[in-house]
C-alpha cells in the first residue's frame, strides 16, 4: 500500500471574497487567520467576544497537488479525510465527493474515477454550524436541554464550558491523505488475549481484508523485538470484504501493567500479507498483553466498583483530561508526551478522557501504552440529549465503531463510558420536568437506545475484552445511592459550598470528579492581561473566569481557610494554596477508604486556554499548587492523618502488592523546630491495604502545646530511607501564628540541571520557587520544618552564571496582614 499526504499549497478564503491567504493542514479557520494577522489572539484580554462572528461565515479551503505514479498506477485509490471539523462540502476536480457532518468521524471516498494524471485540485467549503444548526431546529419537533448543538457532532467543549471558552471552530483538523494498493489490504487488526497468565498466553489476532479477488494469501505474524514468527498460515479470501482469525501462543509472556506497579511491556508485532512470496500489505502494530475487568459485586453496601488489572486489584490515581487546546491542530506530539510525562512524575496511573472533548489522537493513547496510564474513555456525549432521526443514529454509530476499532489494540484502554453525566441531569437537574410526557417518553427512550443498546453492543462486538457503563456518574449527588455503587461525581465542595471536610464522608466506590478551582501563576496572567495591575475584577481576568460564581466561590473558601491577600500577586499564590489543600483533603479520603472506595480521580489535569479553572497544569503547561499536592498524595506508600471528633488517626494507605516492614516516626514539633513529643515504632505494613497504625487523642497530645503553633509530623522509613512523610496542623492556616522564616539554599549544577538545598529558621509554610528559566522544580508548595532540611532539582538544560540569585522564593507569612 502506498500514501500520499496532502499537506502542501493550502489556501484559505471566507466564501464569497476572492482573497485567498495562505494555510496550513492540519488547521483551522482561527490560527490560519490569526497567521496571516488578520484577527488578533482570541486568548488574549476579551477577543473572544469579537471574534463570534467567524462562526457566522462559510470558509473555503484549497489546494492543487500532484501524485506520484507510484499512486495512480495502483488498481484502488482512496481519499481519506481524518479529521474535518464539521459541516464540509468536499469537491475533488470540481465533483462533490462527500457532505461531511461528524468531526470524529474518518471519511473514506473512492477518489480513482476523479483523479487526474496532471494537476488535481481539493476544494473543501465549511458551512456555519450555528446557520446549519438553525436549519436542523427547524426541521425537528423536539427542544433539546443544551439547544440546538444536540444536532452536531463536534466537541462540545467549542461551546464554551465553565472553563472554556466559545470559539466555534471550524477547519481540516486532521491529516488528509490518498490510499493505492493493489488485490489487498488490511484494513484493521484486533488482538486479544484469549488465555492470560505468567507461564503462558493464547493470543488471537483478527483481520479486516479488503480483497480485489478471489485468492489465496499468506498471514505471517512477527514479533519483532524477539526476531520470531510466531504464525505464518495460508488462508482464502473471498472477493471484497473478509473476516479471518487466527491464534498463536507466548511462553513466558511479560505483562503489561500501570508503571506505579510494574513495567508497561509492549510488543511489537509485524503482520504480513503475501501472495507467492510477494508483499501485499504490511501492518505494525504495538499492544500489550494485559487482564482489565472492572469489578462490580454485590456487597453489604450496595455494589463495589473497582479495576483489576492481571488479577490484582488497583487503586486508581489520576484526573480527568481535557483536550489541551481550543485549537486542535497546534497539540503536537511533544506536547502529548510532556503532558503523560507529567502525568507519570504525579503518581498517576489513570486518566479520564472526557466526553465533552474528543476521541484523542493515536499518540495520546500511544504514551499512555508506553508509560503505563490506564484511560477511562468516554464517548463524546456530554451533558446534552440528542435526536432521534435515523441519519443522526446511523451517523454516531459510524462514529462509535470507527473510534472502538482505533483504539481497542491499546492496553492502556481500561473503559468504555457512554456519556458524561447526562443520566444525572435527566433525574436530578430537572431536564425531564421541563417537557411534556410524550416528548419526555421520547427523548428518555432515544437515551436508552443510544447508551443501553447501541454503544454497549458496539463495545461488545467490537472491544468485548473491557467493560462499558452506561454514564458517568451513575447516580448524581443527593441520591445516597451514589455513595455505594458506580461511580461519583462529588460536586458539594465548590457547588454546594460544603467545607473541605465533606470529602471524607462521600467517598463513593469510585471517585470520577470531583475539583476547586485556583488561577494560574502571574506569568501565565500576564500572557492574556494587558493592565500591567489587574485584579480579580479587570475585565481580562473576569472573561477568562467561566465560572459565573466563581471568584465569589474562591473568596467565601479563601476567608475559610486562608485569608484574602491584599496584593493580586498574593491572592493567586494563596488560592492555588487552597484549591491543593481541598483537593489533597479528597484524595487522601478516598485513599484511606480503601477497599470500599478503589478510584479518585480529581477535575481536571489540564487546560485548553489559559484561565481560571480546576486544572492542576495551566495551559502553558506550569504546575499549579495541586500538582504537587497530588503527586504526594498519590505515592505508592502514603502516611495520612485525619482528625476523627476527639481522636487524631494516622493511616497507613499502600498500594505495593507486597508486605513489608516499614518504621513510623511521629513527632510534634513547634514552629521554631523544638520537638515537643515523639515516638517511634516497627510496623508491618500489608500490601494493597489501608489501615490505622497510630491514634492519638488529641486534648492529650495537645496538653502542653499550643495548637496555633506546632504540627504532627509522621515519618514512614526502610531502611532508615523515608519513603513518605505527612505534616498535620490543628487548626486552619489563617490561625497560624507563624514568624517570618529565615530561609538559606545552596545549589550545586548537574548534568539535569540544579540541586536546590533549602533549610529554614522557622516554619516556612508553603515555599513557593520561581525562576524566569526555561524548566521545572521537581517539587513546590512544601513545608520546611526547622531542622530538617528540603533537597529539590530544578530540571533544565540550560547554564546559568547567576542561577541562585534569579530564584525567587515567597511563603504563606509574605502574604499576610500584620
Amino acid at each position: 500500500m502506498k500514501s500520499f499526504v496532502i499537506e502542501s499549497n493550502w489556501k484559505l478564503r471566507k466564501k464569497g471574497t476572492g482573497n485567498f491567504i495562505d494555510a496550513k493542514v492540519p488547521s483551522c479557520v482561527f490560527t490560519d487567520l490569526m497567521k496571516n494577522k488578520i484577527i488578533k489572539n482570541p486568548f488574549f484580554s476579551d477577543n473572544e467576544k469579537n471574534l463570534q462572528w467567524i462562526a457566522e461565515k462559510e470558509w473555503e479551503y484549497s489546494c492543487k497537488f500532484i501524485l506520484p505514479d507510484e499512486i495512480l498506477n495502483k488498481k484502488n485509490t482512496k481519499i481519506i479525510f481524518h479529521g474535518l471539523d464539521t459541516y464540509a462540502k468536499v469537491f475533488l476536480n470540481d465533483s462533490l465527493i462527500l457532505k461531511a457532518d461528524n468531526m470524529f468521524r474518518k471519511w473514506e471516498i473512492d477518489a480513482k474515477p476523479h483523479l487526474k494524471n496532471d494537476e488535481n485540485s481539493l476544494k473543501i467549503v465549511f458551512s456555519s454550524v450555528n446557520k446549519t444548526e438553525k436549519q436542523l431546529q427547524s426541521k425537528s419537533n423536539l427542544r433539546f436541554p443544551e439547544g440546538k448543538k444536540s444536532f452536531t457532532r463536534k466537541a462540545a467543549y467549542h461551546y464554551g464550558w465553565d472553563w472554556a471558552p466559545k470559539l466555534l471552530n471550524c477547519g481540516i483538523w486532521k491529516p488528509i491523505e490518498i490510499v493505492a494498493w493493489d488485490k489487498c489490504k488490511i484494513n484493521n487488526i484486533y488482538f486479544s488475549s484469549n488465555i492470560l497468565s505468567t507461564d503462558k498466553a493464547v493470543i488471537k489476532a483478527e483481520y479486516n481484508i479488503s480483497s480485489d479477488e478471489k485468492t489465496r494469501v499468506n498471514i505471517e505474524i512477527k514479533n519483532t523485538k524477539e526476531n520470531k514468527i510466531v504464525f505464518s498460515k495460508k488462508f482464502n479470501l473471498k472477493k471484497g470484504s473478509n473476516i479471518l482469525s487466527c491464534e498463536f501462543e507466548i511462553n513466558n509472556p511479560r505483562l503489561w501493567q500501570v508503571h506505579n506497579i510494574g513495567e508497561p511491556y509492549l510488543y511489537c508485532f509485524e503482520n504480513s500479507l503475501s501472495n507467492k512470496s510477494i508483499l501485499l500489505d504490511k501492518k505494525t502494530t504495538k499492544t500489550g498483553l494485559r487482564k482489565i475487568e472492572l469489578v462490580r459485586d454485590k456487597d453489604k453496601a450496595g455494589k463495589t466498583f473497582y479495576f483489576k488489572l492481571n488479577s490484582n486489584p488497583v487503586f486508581m490515581k489520576g484526573s480527568n483530561y481535557v483536550p489541551q487546546d481550543v485549537f486542535l491542530n497546534r497539540v503536537t506530539a511533544d506536547k502529548y508526551e510532556q503532558i503523560i510525562k507529567d502525568a507519570v512524575a504525579a503518581n498517576i496511573n489513570m486518566l479520564r478522557v472526557w466526553g465533552g472533548g474528543i476521541y484523542e489522537n493515536d499518540v495520546f493513547y500511544d504514551l499512555c501504552d508506553q508509560y503505563g496510564i490506564l484511560v477511562w474513555q468516554d464517548f463524546m456525549f456530554a451533558n446534552n440529549l440528542f435526536p432521534d432521526t435515523k441519519h443522526f443514529i446511523e451517523n454516531i454509530k459510524v462514529e462509535a465503531v470507527e473510534n472502538v476499532v482505533r483504539l481497542r489494540n491499546h492496553p492502556c484502554l481500561a473503559l468504555w463510558c457512554g456519556n458524561n453525566e447526562i443520566d444525572e441531569a435527566w433525574h436530578n437537574w430537572g431536564w425531564s420536568h421541563s417537557y411534556s410526557a410524550k416528548d419526555s417518553a421520547r427523548l428518555w427512550e432515544n437515551y436508552k437506545t443510544i447508551f443501553h443498546e447501541i454503544l454497549p453492543n458496539i463495545v461488545k462486538k467490537f472491544h468485548g475484552d473491557i467493560a462499558y457503563v452506561s454514564s458517568s456518574p451513575k447516580f448524581g449527588r443527593g441520591n445516597k445511592q451514589s455513595l455505594v455503587q458506580g461511580d461519583s461525581h462529588y460536586w458539594g465542595v465548590w457547588h454546594d459550598r460544603k467545607n473541605f471536610n465533606s470529602f471524607i464522608p462521600n467517598t463513593g466506590r469510585f471517585m470520577s470528579e470531583y475539583g476547586f478551582q485556583s488561577y494560574p501563576c502571574i506569568k501565565t496572567i500576564k500572557a492574556f492581561v494587558e493592565e500591567k495591575n489587574p485584579n480579580i475584577n479587570s475585565e481580562a481576568i473576569l472573561n477568562h473566569q467561566k465560572n459565573l460564581q466563581g471568584n465569589e466561590i474562591i473568596d467565601q473558601y479563601m476567608k475559610q481557610y486562608f485569608f484574602v491577600p491584599k496584593k493580586f500577586s498574593d491572592y493567586v499564590y494563596i488560592s492555588q494554596l487552597l484549591q491543593a489543600e481541598g483537593i489533597k483533603i479528597g484524595i487522601e479520603a478516598h485513599r484511606r477508604a480503601k477497599p470500599y472506595c478503589m478510584g479518585s480521580l480529581f477535575w481536571q489535569f489540564n487546560d485548553c486556554w489559559p484561565s481560571v479553572s480546576w486544572s492542576s497544569i495551566d495551559f502553558y503547561g506550569r504546575k499549579k499548587a495541586v500538582y504537587f499536592f497530588a503527586k504526594n498524595s498519590f505515592k505508592n506508600v502514603i502516611v495520612s492523618s485525619v482528625e476523627d471528633n476527639v481522636k487524631l488517626n494516622i493511616f497507613v494507605v499502600s498500594d505495593s502488592l507486597k508486605n513489608f516492614k516499614a518504621k513510623i516516626k511521629i513527632m510534634l514539633i513547634n514552629f521554631n523546630g523544638n520537638i515537643l513529643k515523639q515516638e517511634e515504632s516497627i510496623e508491618n505494613i500489608s500490601s494493597n491495604s489501608s489501615k490505622i497504625y497510630k491514634q492519638f487523642n488529641i486534648a492529650d497530645l495537645l496538653i502542653d502545646a499550643d495548637k496555633n503553633k506546632c504540627l504532627l509530623l509522621s515519618e514512614l522509613s526502610i531502611d532508615e530511607k523515608k519513603i513518605c512523610s505527612d505534616i498535620h496542623y490543628f487548626t486552619e492556616t489563617k490561625n497560624l501564628k507563624l514568624k517570618e522564616p529565615t530561609i538559606t539554599f545552596k545549589t550545586k549544577k548537574t548534568y539535569s540541571g540544579y540541586i536546590i538545598n533549602l533549610a529554614s529558621k522557622y516554619l516556612a509554610k508553603n515555599i513557593y520557587l520561581s525562576i524566569d528559566e526555561k524548566g521545572c522544580f521537581t517539587d513546590n508548595y512544601f513545608d520546611i520544618i526547622p531542622g530538617i532540611s528540603k533537597q529539590l532539582t530544578f530540571i533544565t538544560n540550560k547554564k546559568s552564571n547567576d542561577f541562585d540569585e534569579k530564584i525567587e522564593i515567597k511563603t504563606v507569612y509574605q502574604t499576610m496582614d500584620k
